[in-house]
């Protein structure tokens, strides 16, 4: 799996990230979304799997979801205009 993950630190502040490459119609969607929910702390959703039975505390914790496939990017500018978007909608 080409998983790329890097982690910057400043005081208290941590950020991490995590680039997932995989070929088209592999799961990537579906994935991404259930590390979603899971990291939002919707245990309901993980009723009669594994990990509810686990000690996690279920804890929701913040998450930056980016979608780039929202638009077609034929010309310039385009995608600037739909990052900016989505950082104002994170920061709001």
């Amino acid at each position: 799996m080409n998983l790329h993950s890097a982690s910057v630190s400043a005081s208290t502040v941590l950020i991490k990230y995590y680039f997932l490459a995989r070929p088209r119609r592999f799961g990537k969607s579906l994935f991404l979304s259930t590390l979603r929910y899971f990291f939002e702390g919707q245990r309901s959703l993980f009723k009669g799997l594994y990990i509810d039975s686990t000690n996690w505390d279920w804890e929701a914790y913040p998450v930056l979801h980016l979608d780039l496939n929202r638009s077609k990017y034929e010309e310039k500018g385009i995608l600037e205009g739909v990052l900016e978007n989505q950082f104002r909608e994170w920061c709001a």
